[in-house]
């Protein structure tokens, strides 16, 4: 009986789409300041999105002021501009110790 219990509680295993351990963790600025609204940061890595379509749309930064998705709170969007083009930031996850930034758009 305590095992059908623990069998129905039970958590699926999390599934992680995207190996950061090669990466250096990101610096957070939103713990220094969360009203932090223009940052500059250095892209250390673009990962190809496996579940749009393989685009090219999501940016490591080696600091961000975006939050991740975390605890039942949702991330933050806003823009970011990269070579002079403007994209949508509209997702924001941590995978490891490295925050990923979900483009709206490819990385041209």
């Amino acid at each position: 009986m305590i095992a059908e219990k623990l069998e129905r509680i039970t958590k699926a295993a999390e599934v992680i789409l995207y190996d950061t351990n090669h990466l250096a963790e990101t610096k957070n600025l939103y713990y220094e300041n969360h009203k932090l609204y223009e940052f500059s940061g250095k892209i250390i890595d673009i990962f190809t999105n496996i579940t749009d379509h393989n685009k090219k749309n999501i940016v490591i930064l080696d600091e961000s002021a975006f939050y991740p998705t975390s605890g039942g709170q949702l991330h933050d969007v806003g823009t970011m501009t990269i070579d002079g083009h403007v994209y949508n930031v509209v997702n924001v996850e941590k995978v490891g110790k490295c925050v990923l930034h979900i483009l709206d758009a490819e990385l041209t």
